[in-house]
Parts: C-alpha cells; structure tokens; sequence
C-alpha cells in the first residue's frame, strides 16, 4: 500500500512513522546509540529481511516503504536530516528464515 505524508493516507503514514519512533527510542535505549551530530554525515543501511511466502520487492518499493523509518529517525535524532547533505542511505534485501524476518538498520559515522 502506498502511503505518504499527504492527503488521505496521511493518518497511515503518522501511525507507522509512530511505530518506528518507538522501536527506535527502544533501541536508542537499550544500545546507547548517540544522537547524530550537526557537523557529521551518517551512512544508513536498510535491510528488509523477509522469509515464508514473502517475495523480493521491486526497489522503487522498498525505498519508498522506507520513507517513515528514515523520517522517525531524524525525530529521534538519530539523523540531523535526511538530505543528502546530512545522510547517505542503502537499501537490500535478502531471504531468511522466519526467526530472523524484520528489518535490520545499520547506522555508521562519516568523515
């Protein structure tokens, strides 16, 4: 489903940008990750890992579906934007088993 930051699936967008601000703030805590610094470029790698009768998605998909776990993380902090002069973004997937679906974010300091 396409949603977006406008018109009729705004609500669906908040609600899901919301979900991710809070796994986020949860790992923030448990990990101790640092707040993003105004003078630092971060690299964000995101990787759906997806199992059972799941199927690989386009790209254009997978970035798109990728807009609120990037903007939850400018919230919490975690990136001072999300313009390429603040970040750098990767997007893969890969096929695994059911135990390890979800998606795994890779977040790492430039010079």
């Amino acid at each position: 489903d396409r949603v977006v930051n406008a018109g009729s699936t705004r609500w669906r967008y908040a609600n899901e940008r919301r979900m991710w601000v809070a796994e986020l703030v949860c790992s923030i805590n448990e990990h101790g990750l640092a707040v993003a610094e105004t003078h630092r470029r971060r690299r964000v790698t995101i990787v759906r890992c997806y199992a059972g009768r799941q199927k690989l998605r386009d790209y254009g998909n997978l970035v798109g579906g990728s807009k609120p776990v990037i903007d939850a993380m400018v919230l919490c902090g975690l990136l001072v934007d999300d313009s390429p002069e603040w970040m750098e973004c990767f997007y893969h997937q890969r096929r695994v088993s059911a135990e390890e679906s979800g998606t795994l974010i890779t977040i790492e300091e430039l010079a």
